[in-house]
């Protein structure tokens, strides 16, 4: 889809179609839908003086234009109230717009900034605006065998405005870099295991390097090379699979990079059967996704090629399906990590965790990170907790906890820190063992975190559980039904603002 930005009246356009927004509670219109109102004889107040649409959070109608104005068609969409307008808000009606007026099969539209604006900085504007429009529109169909022309597409999306504002068209293209990086995630989770396997992840980190000029460079150790280094716990998930397992490095480093580095590692389980502590066969399917967090790190290295931020970033992505072969680790086996603790198995299903602590002690000994940051589709006790909408938060640095909350508000990608109280360490007592890899069904996210925090070292950290919102079972506004791409623009707002913070020594 072609992205434009122009300057001129919104009423004038003459594309397919042109959106325009109103608030809930603002009695005057935003002065681009007022425009358009005045042009076509006031029939947009007329929509909601009826009470048939009343400008509530992603609320749409479609009006037809009788020859008023050059475009065939107009569609409102509520923005809510006018003090909850945020980056966010403007993402969702932007998208919730681009998707239904691409499913009704036209090609192109133009829209004006949202509100307004409101209270947002142009930059801000700009940035929500392109990520709206490219996540909204995003469809997986690489598997999909009827003909191209058959498939609904926009083929242009325009967005005018009163004047050329260079801060409004930087912010565009930050957010389509972002984008570009969260539909590079969306698509590897999207995958099926028999595609995206350990293989292919590796591929694609080192074809981002090839394309880099540079900046980033990409290892990928194989299982015999981590067993020599020591990774027990992630050698014995992956010595059940048949499929190579690969322990992926990559490192964006550019010639002007400040600050020491700091490390995003993503769980790369690329089929997920739960081991010999095998899963219900129904649902199964799903645990393609189980690799969801290293799609994250992937589609944020993207991200920071493209945005050039002058930082030193480490992102690990450890990759093995886990699979019940007669090779397979079992319950009552006991690992010994990277880190030369030992591990009690009490469920190979818990199998997120080790190879996730094995990259842990990797990142802390070999870059001696700032901080470190994991996102791992962990346990299904997260969606239990917080269901769809938030990811739990844990770590052992509260600035950086604070950052990345913070993040999370802006990026709509929202985090709920968890207790990480001392009284939760006796979750992982072995008998035989440091520790055991799994506490049962009690404070089974907490645990989770507890297992890995044992692994850190003394580097400032963070986990994220991302296990309920890695996947969406129904559309959203720009995140329509299946993968979600989570974790890049948390990601990338997070390293950013150390960007910033860098700079300011």
């Amino acid at each position: 889809m072609e992205l434009l930005i122009e300057t001129g009246a919104l009423a004038q356009a003459a594309d397919e179609a042109i959106v325009v927004t109103v608030f809930e509670d603002a009695k005057e219109f935003p002065l681009s839908t007022a425009a358009v109102d005045t042009a076509l004889g006031g029939s947009v107040r007329d929509l909601l003086d009826s009470g048939d649409f009343k400008g509530k959070r992603n609320e749409t109608a479609l009006l037809r234009t009788a020859g008023k104005i050059p475009a065939k068609r107009v569609l409102v969409v509520g923005l809510g109230k006018q003090a909850d307008l945020t980056m966010d808000r403007t993402r969702e009606a932007i998208g919730k717009a681009a998707r239904q007026l691409k499913d009704m099969g036209l090609k192109t539209f133009t829209t004006a900034i949202p509100g307004d604006g409101g209270s947002l900085s142009a930059a801000q504007q700009g940035q929500a605006i392109a990520e709206g429009l490219i996540l909204g529109t995003y469809a997986m169909d690489e598997y999909r065998t009827q003909k191209r022309e058959d498939i609904k597409n926009l083929d242009r999306a325009t967005v005018r405005t009163a004047e050329t504002n260079a801060d409004f068209e930087a912010g565009f293209q930050t957010g389509r870099k972002i984008a570009g990086g969260t539909v590079l995630a969306r698509n590897l989770t999207s995958r099926p295991g028999n595609v995206c396997t350990p293989t292919m992840l590796a591929r694609t980190a080192e074809e981002l390097a090839a394309e880099s000029h540079g900046v980033l460079k990409t290892t990928v150790f194989s299982y015999e090379e981590c067993k020599t280094m020591g990774m027990g716990a992630f050698c014995a998930v992956a010595q059940g699979s048949e499929e190579p397992a690969k322990f992926i490095v990559m490192e964006y480093k550019p010639a002007n990079a400040k600050g020491k580095p700091v490390a995003i590692i993503g769980k790369g389980i690329t089929f997920d059967t739960g081991g010999i502590s095998i899963k219900p066969g129904a649902g199964m399917e799903a645990m393609k996704y189980d690799m969801a967090g290293s799609a994250a790190v992937i589609g944020a290295m993207k991200a920071l090629i493209h945005l050039q931020l002058p930082l030193h970033v480490i992102g690990i992505v450890p990759s093995t399906d886990n699979m019940p072969s007669g090779g397979a680790y079992k319950p009552g086996d006991v690992l010994v990590s990277l880190s030369g603790q030992t591990i009690e198995v009490v469920n190979t299903d818990a199998e997120g965790r080790a190879v996730l602590c094995d990259a842990l002690t990797y990142a802390a000994r070999t870059f001696k990170p700032e901080w470190m940051i994991d996102l791992a589709t962990l346990t299904g006790a997260c969606v239990v907790a917080l269901g769809h909408h938030a990811i739990g938060m844990i770590g052992t640095d509260n600035a950086l906890m604070d950052t990345v909350r913070s993040a999370g508000d802006l990026t709509g990608e929202k985090v709920w820190e968890l207790p990480f109280w001392d009284e939760y360490q006796d979750l992982l007592k072995s008998d035989i063992a440091d520790m055991k890899n799994s506490a049962g069904r009690d404070a089974g996210t907490i645990a989770g975190a507890v297992f890995l925090g044992k692994y850190v070292e003394k580097t400032p950290w963070v986990h994220l559980d991302i296990a309920g919102t890695a996947w969406a079972d129904k559309d959203k506004p720009y995140v329509p039904k299946g993968a979600v791409g989570v974790g890049v623009r948390l990601l990338t707002e997070i390293l950013t603002r150390r960007a910033e913070q860098v700079s300011k020594g």
